[in-house]
């Protein structure tokens, strides 16, 4: 048999080593998956708490500028659940079963249990939702319709419904 090699030279790939060189890929992926979630939800805590710091200036600005809607605005909550209440009475037309005119609105701003996103709900259009990922510059920071936002955005997307309702169609 002139012109052809040992069958021990020549490279043979059967599907076995497709597949575990696949394996082998979905691994690695996986591990990326993990050490990029590891990453957001280290930077979880930080963001909602510099979200909820950022919010709580911004209520008080409001209402040291005078916006009526502000003023009636509370917040509290715990480590990872913090509410905005307003504490005005509302009088729905007509009241609804299981409602009353003294039933408080409130906007819940959740940072999740996996710590990879934020939850707003209490707006229209609720729940809102604010994925932490890493954007170009390596920075963790929440998303919103697909494009990474700044803390000071994501709190001006949270309040302008709360504080400017006859702007944003929720007015009372």
């Amino acid at each position: 048999m002139q012109g052809t090699l040992p069958r021990a030279t020549i490279a043979y790939m059967s599907w076995i080593d497709e597949d575990n060189a696949e394996l082998q890929r979905l691994r690695e992926s996986a591990a990326e998956l993990s050490d990029r979630n590891s990453q957001i939800a280290n930077s979880g805590e930080r963001i909602y708490n510099d979200l909820w710091r950022e919010v709580t200036e911004r209520i008080t600005e409001a209402k040291r500028k005078g916006n009526h809607y502000a003023a009636a605005l509370i917040t509290n909550g715990d480590t990872y659940e913090r509410r905005i209440l307003n504490h005005r009475l509302v009088v729905p037309q007509p009241v609804k079963p299981n409602a009353s005119s003294s039933d408080p609105k409130y906007v819940v701003i959740k940072l999740t249990a996996d710590h990879l996103k934020i939850e707003v709900t209490g707006l229209p259009n609720s729940p809102v939702y604010f994925i932490l990922d890493v954007c170009e510059d390596g920075v963790v920071l929440p998303k919103y319709e697909g494009e990474c936002q700044t803390i000071q955005q994501v709190a001006r997307i949270i309040l302008r419904p709360v504080i400017y309702p006859e702007l944003y169609g929720t007015h009372p």
